[in-house]
């Protein structure tokens, strides 16, 4: 699995030629910052880490990511957990070809085209305040699950 973000800095460190200006998860659009990798365990406990240049985009850093990951534990049978952010149709087929499987956020619109199947019944209650709901996609092996809180369905 793996973390992404971005931090940035002040100080004299900002001359550190890594650093640059980018995208601020932080609001600080004033100061330089890096992008972080953090690769953990099944339990949440860090792996490793990378550090990119903070002018690049996320979704650029799962190929990099990945490489690393092999190099240092050898290729496995693993869970690439990714945020909306790194999502692109490159790195989910980067990790088909390496048989990976994996857990990714969607983007509403992509939702659409099972927007009626997401809507019917058929949800199972995973937690007290969390239901899913499964939808195949027809032809694929893949599945998209869609998680709702209580909170959340009370607030759409």
């Amino acid at each position: 699995m793996c973390a992404g973000t971005s931090s940035y800095v002040e100080g004299a460190a900002a001359k550190d030629p890594m650093l640059q200006r980018g995208y601020s998860r932080d609001h600080r659009p004033d100061c330089k910052q890096v992008v972080i990798a953090l690769i953990v365990n099944a339990g949440g406990f860090p792996l490793g880490c990378a550090t990119f240049d903070s002018n690049c985009a996320d979704v650029t850093t799962v190929e990099a990511v990945m490489r690393m990951v092999e190099r240092k534990y050898g290729r496995a049978r693993r869970v690439c957990v990714f945020d909306r952010g790194v999502v692109s149709e490159e790195n989910l087929a980067a990790l088909r070809r390496r048989s990976g499987q994996y857990l990714v956020g969607t983007r509403r619109s992509k939702l659409m085209k099972f927007e009626a199947e997401l809507l019917t019944g058929g949800r199972e209650r995973v937690r007290e305040d969390v239901e899913v709901k499964r939808v195949p996609v027809p032809g694929g092996e893949e599945t998209y699950v869609l998680c709702r809180t209580t909170a959340r369905r009370e607030k759409e």
